[in-house]
């Protein structure tokens, strides 16, 4: 029984709270701030680069290094233009 009146209770308090929404009248300028608010809020993880700490180590991109390759050592050639065929 309590479930039911719980049920009823919940089902009619969100049906007042629908109507009174729909009867409430917002003006523009309180619409496009809510608007900028919520376009602040949402960026609001992504940090302006003069805001954020160098201290970050995953954040600091990381530069390979040259890998050192031997080469095989060759004959010095002389200076021809013609190749051994």
């Amino acid at each position: 029984m309590r479930i039911w009146a719980f049920g009823f209770i919940l089902f009619f308090g969100s049906v007042e709270f629908y109507q009174w929404l729909q009867a409430m009248e917002i003006p523009l300028p309180v619409y496009i701030g809510l608007g900028i608010l919520l376009a602040i809020a949402s960026n609001a993880r992504r940090s302006r680069p003069h805001l954020e700490s160098n201290t970050d180590p995953v954040e600091q991109p990381i530069i390979p290094q040259p890998v050192p390759q031997n080469m095989p050592k060759t004959q010095p050639t002389k200076d021809s233009i013609s190749f051994k065929m």
